[in-house]
């Protein structure tokens, strides 16, 4: 079936689970070649089999994201399994819910390198191949909750790294405004992720709850052509949970 990804190399870090599983879901059904990279083995290994059991082509990785020569090593295997890499999307995630009181400084370390530096290592490699190629997709997966952040009182690790990604997408698309490269960042409100579900068992209470597949949507839509003149924005997706009732209250 023709679609928008056939020949396209998608590598998504993060893709075991929640938002980056359905991102890599999503592009493998869309044609493209998926590289699926996470710190599980057994989330990448699924993926891969349930890729390739619908007739797709999937290279499934482990390896820490937050390290230099484990990045290089995933990007080379890329190349070498599928000749490029067209489409990058950084959504390995963490956080940790304290107070800044309270946190012990390698907490605070743990959720910056994994949701900001490894951002800035995937795309130190892989922009190179997209700038001999003239031609790349990049979306950063941040957060609402760096553009709001006084809105979680315990959220300061994952708040300010995730504001970090929104700064540094934007740069990023400045450096290579003169290429035929789209990035991004995507910021989505709270999302039925496991993540998610650990810091708020309530979590069915929220009004306009997304799922990850309402996400990876997004994601494909900005990695089309359609968004071809979309570059260095940040797409808040919410939902509508941000918003008041006509009298004022929270819906």
């Amino acid at each position: 079936m023709e679609s928008r990804f056939n020949d396209k190399v998608a590598l998504i870090t993060g893709g075991g689970s929640g938002i980056g599983r359905a991102i890599a879901l999503d592009f493998a059904q869309e044609g493209a070649k998926v590289v699926v990279v996470s710190n599980v083995a057994t989330e990448v290994e699924e993926v891969r089999t349930h890729v390739v059991e619908a007739g797709g082509e999937c290279l499934a990785i482990t390896a820490d994201v937050t390290r230099l020569e484990e990045v290089q090593r995933f990007t080379q295997a890329a190349v070498a399994q599928f000749g490029t890499i067209d489409i990058l999307i950084n959504c390995a995630g963490a956080t940790i819910e304290k107070m800044v009181v309270d946190m012990d400084p390698h907490d605070w370390d743990v959720v910056q390198d994994v949701n900001l530096k490894a951002v800035f290592l995937a795309g130190h490699e892989i922009m190179k191949i997209m700038i001999q190629h003239n031609f790349g997709k990049i979306v950063n997966i941040a957060s609402i909750s760096g553009k709001v952040s006084a809105a979680s009182a315990t959220g300061a690790a994952y708040c300010s790294s995730k504001a970090g990604v929104i700064s540094l997408t934007a740069v990023m698309a400045a450096e290579v405004k003169r290429y035929d490269i789209n990035i991004n960042a995507l910021l989505p409100a709270r999302t039925n992720t496991a993540m998610f579900r650990k810091y708020h068992p309530n979590y069915r209470d929220v009004v306009g709850l997304m799922e990850p597949e309402d996400i990876a949507k997004v994601v494909l839509f900005l990695c089309s052509e359609d968004a071809r003149c979309i570059k260095g924005v940040a797409v808040e997706v919410s939902n509508g949970q941000e918003l008041l009732d006509w009298d004022g209250t929270e819906s």
